[in-house]
C-alpha cells in the first residue's frame, strides 16, 4: 500500500513540475506586463471559486478518502449532493463578489462562478480514481488544463480581468472533459436503498463545521485583501502568494493528498513510521527554502518586473520563506489528523479550531 502511494506521489509531482515550467515562464510573461493594481482584483476572483468550490471539495471530497471501508457508489452519490449545493450557492457568492466593484469586474465574476460549477462536475468522476489511487491520471489531466489555460492567459492578456476569466473557464472545460471521458456513472441507490452509507453521512457532519474553521483560516488574509479594498497592496500579496504557491503545489499538495487517502488503510505502526519519515524530509526541503530564499527574495521578484520590486512586497516574500518551512509540516499533520480522528475527538477539535479562526482575526 506504501509503495503504491510512493508511486503515485511521484507521478503527481513528476507531471506537474514538467508541465509547470512552462506554466511558470509563461506566467512571468504575463506579470511583467501587469501593474500591481490590476493583477489585485484576481484575489477577489480567486476568492469566487474557493467560496463556490468549498463543500465539494474541502468537505465531502474529506469523507469519502476518510471512510475506510467507503463504497464507491456511496461517494459518487455524495458527490453529486455537493455539487447541487455547489450550483445553489454559485449565484449569491458571484453577487456578493460585486460589492463595492465596477461594471468592468462583473462579466469576468460570472465566467469564474460558471468555471466553478463546471469544475465541481468533475469532482463525481474523480472519486473512481482517487479511491484507486491513479493519481498519475489525475495529474495529467490537471496539468493538461494548466498548461492550456496558461497560454490562453497570455494570448488574452490585453484584458486582463476578461483573459483570467476566459483562462479559468477554459480549465475547468478541459479538466471535465478529460475526467469524465470512458467513465459512465450516475446517481442510484445502493444495497440496503439508501444512497450514502450512514458512517459517511455522521463523518460528514462532524466535517462540516472543522472544515469551514480551516477555510476561514485559509482565505482570511484574501478577504481581508479584498475588504481593505486596495488592489495595489492586493497584488503585492497575491504576487507573493503565487511565488511561494510552487512549492506547495508541486510537493505538498501530491503528498497531503496521498497521505490523506493512505493513513486510513494503515495500521498504527505503519503510520507512525510514514509520518516521522516524512516530517523529516519535509524540515530538510523547508530549511533549504529558508536559507537559499530569503538572500535572494529581491533578485527573483525583479525576474517579474521592477514594478514588484517594492520593500513590502521584499519583505513579504522573505517572510513566506519562512511560512513555507512550517507549512509542509502543518499540511502533513492535519492529513494525518484528519484522516485518522475518531468521531468523538473531533468535538475538541471543532472547538479548538473556532478559537483559532478568533485569536487570528483579533490580529
Amino acid at each position: 500500500m506504501i509503495n503504491q502511494a510512493k508511486k503515485g506521489f511521484g507521478w503527481l509531482f513528476l507531471v506537474k513540475v514538467l508541465s509547470r515550467i512552462i506554466d511558470l515562464i509563461l506566467n512571468i510573461l504575463v506579470l511583467r506586463d501587469l501593474d500591481p493594481k490590476t493583477y489585485g482584483l484576481t484575489t477577489n476572483l480567486g476568492l469566487i471559486t474557493n467560496f463556490t468550490l468549498f463543500y465539494i471539495k474541502q468537505v465531502l471530497k474529506q469523507v469519502y478518502q476518510r471512510v475506510s471501508d467507503c463504497q464507491l457508489q456511496s461517494a459518487i452519490n455524495m458527490m453529486y449532493i455537493g455539487l447541487g449545493i455547489t450550483i445553489i450557492i454559485s449565484p449569491f457568492i458571484w453577487y456578493l463578489s460585486l460589492y463595492g466593484q465596477d461594471d468592468q469586474f462583473i462579466f469576468p465574476a460570472f465566467l469564474f462562478s460558471l468555471s466553478a460549477i463546471i469544475e465541481g462536475a468533475s469532482e463525481p468522476y474523480l472519486v473512481q480514481l482517487i479511491q484507486e489511487m491513479k493519481y498519475q491520471k489525475i495529474a495529467i489531466g490537471e496539468s493538461i488544463a494548466v498548461f492550456i489555460k496558461t497560454v490562453s492567459l497570455y494570448l488574452l492578456i490585453q484584458n486582463p480581468l476578461l483573459a483570467f476569466g476566459y483562462a479559468q473557464l477554459i480549465f475547468s472545460i478541459i479538466q471535465y472533459v478529460y475526467y469524465s471521458r470512458k467513465q459512465n456513472i450516475e446517481f442510484k441507490k445502493i444495497q440496503n436503498n439508501y444512497y450514502i452509507q450512514p458512517e459517511m453521512k455522521q463523518i460528514g457532519y462532524q466535517f462540516s463545521l472543522m472544515s469551514f474553521m480551516k477555510f476561514l483560516l485559509q482565505e482570511l488574509e484574501k478577504i481581508f485583501m479584498v475588504l481593505y479594498n486596495n488592489p495595489a497592496i492586493s497584488g503585492e500579496f497575491t504576487l507573493v502568494s503565487h511565488i511561494g504557491a510552487y512549492v506547495p503545489r508541486f510537493i505538498y499538495a501530491p503528498l497531503e493528498e496521498v497521505s490523506f487517502n493512505l493513513f486510513p488503510k494503515l495500521n498504527k505502526q505503519s503510520q507512525r513510521e510514514y509520518l516521522i519519515n516524512t516530517i523529516k524530509i519535509l524540515n530538510i526541503i523547508g530549511i533549504s527554502f529558508v536559507f537559499a530564499g530569503i538572500p535572494n527574495c529581491q533578485t527573483l521578484l525583479q525576474i517579474y518586473g521592477n514594478q514588484w520590486l517594492t520593500s513590502t512586497c521584499i519583505q513579504a516574500l522573505q517572510l513566506y520563506c519562512i511560512y513555507e518551512w512550517l507549512m509542509g509540516i502543518n499540511g502533513i499533520s492535519e492529513a494525518f489528523l484528519n484522516s485518522t480522528i475518531q468521531v468523538k475527538e473531533m468535538n475538541f477539535y471543532r472547538y479548538f479550531l473556532v478559537f483559532q479562526t478568533i485569536v487570528y482575526c483579533s490580529n
